[in-house]
């Protein structure tokens, strides 16, 4: 198993500066755990429960006027399942997942406090992502294209069909702004006083690339398979030691290696 690569300040970090750093992110990753669990929980339900009531009505009823509505309903509600299914807020897991991993000796801790500040910052991105410009604009076309569905439905069915479709339209987005402003925010907060705090970390992240490597190798008595998260992250740094393996180099931008051994494939034992 390959020795990860461990970012730290211009001096190595000690046993109890690395034990409160991860003990500063768990205890934060738990306190905004609840409201997450409530909010993703609680509209993904919401939604699973309009999609099933939808369809129920567009496959059952002979009105034409409520079939093209469940229809609508029926597409806005699915994209909204899958949404919350594809994209979910990743606070109501992030405690769980630190907590879980081990921190036995000083370089499992290391790991654990590098797995902490991408689990925080993850955190943060999501909620920022939920409560974006771009959320309330999606929320917005969406519904107002599901409205002009509805006002252009102009068969001998429909008595009112731009009432009808300003009805849902406004329907709409008054559900998808109150999703986005009760959607927690907390990690947002807790990122923001993690890097004022400590300077190991950039304070501002431009973005964050990711590629996962996968291998195999011949063990004695065993064929292992192995991948590699290799992630870099680019912003504004303090200068960093690297300490791969125990060669130590000066980085501004720095690309880390994140070993996670899955197990075993196949064993001859």
């Amino acid at each position: 198993m390959t020795t990860a690569a461990f970012p730290v300040e211009e001096e190595s970090l000690g046993d109890n500066e690395v034990s409160q750093r991860i003990e500063f992110v768990q205890l934060h990753l738990e306190k905004g755990s609840q409201h997450a669990k409530y909010w993703y929980y609680g509209w993904l339900g919401f939604f699973s429960l309009g999609n099933i009531t939808q369809l129920g009505v567009y496959t059952t009823t002979e009105d034409n006027k409520d079939k093209f509505d469940a229809g609508v309903g029926l597409i806005k509600t699915t994209l909204g399942v899958f949404s919350m299914l594809t994209n979910p807020i990743v606070a109501h897991t992030a405690a769980e997942k630190l907590s879980s991993l081990p921190e036995r000796t000083l370089e499992e801790r290391k790991v654990k406090l590098l797995k902490a500040e991408m689990l925080l910052h993850s955190t943060a991105r999501r909620e920022k992502q939920e409560t974006s410009l771009f959320s309330h604009v999606f929320i917005a076309v969406l519904n107002i294209l599901g409205g002009l569905a509805i006002a252009n439905d102009t068969g001998d069915h429909r008595e009112t069909p731009k009432q009808d479709g300003a009805i849902n339209a406004s329907m709409g987005i008054l559900t998808g702004e109150l999703k986005t402003i009760t959607a927690p925010t907390q990690a947002i907060d807790d990122w923001n006083e993690y890097t004022q705090k400590h300077h190991a970390v950039p304070r501002k992240v431009s973005y964050l690339n990711t590629k996962t490597l996968f291998y195999t190798f011949a063990h004695p008595g065993a064929l292992v398979w192995d991948c590699v998260l290799v992630f870099e992250i680019q912003g504004k740094y303090s200068p960093h030691r690297m300490e791969p393996r125990g060669l130590l180099g000066l980085q501004a931008h720095q690309s880390i290696l994140w070993e996670l051994l899955t197990g075993t494939v196949n064993s001859w034992q």
